[in-house]
């Protein structure tokens, strides 16, 4: 997990144990990005996440990988939300998303 994510996930962790409202949960939309890369047979070092069809292309050398996601990159963000939420939504307890391959 990169730096930025893991100070994310100290702050929203910090919030949520201060504060006995509202719930925090913390979706590790990076993590999932990760992981459904390295599962891809196609992935490359120069730029593992449009090589893996988790994000658009970019626009030439300079800019390899574009910022927003394919429909397979929204298929694995949307999962890790539903399985972020599902310790507090309990009729999400068998919903899951279908991933492209």
């Amino acid at each position: 997990m990169g730096y930025f994510n893991s100070w994310i996930k100290q702050a929203v962790e910090t919030a949520a144990a201060r504060n006995a409202g509202p719930r925090y949960v913390y979706v590790d939309m990076y993590s999932a990005f990760e992981d459904a890369g390295d599962s891809s047979p196609c992935k490359n070092l120069f730029n593992p996440y449009t090589a893996a069809d988790l994000a658009l292309p970019g626009y030439g050398a300079d800019d390899p990988c574009d910022v927003h996601p394919t429909k397979r990159g929204y298929q694995v963000l949307a999962q890790a939300v539903i399985d972020a939420a599902k310790p507090f939504v309990p009729a999400l307890a068998s919903a899951s998303v279908a991933i492209d391959p």
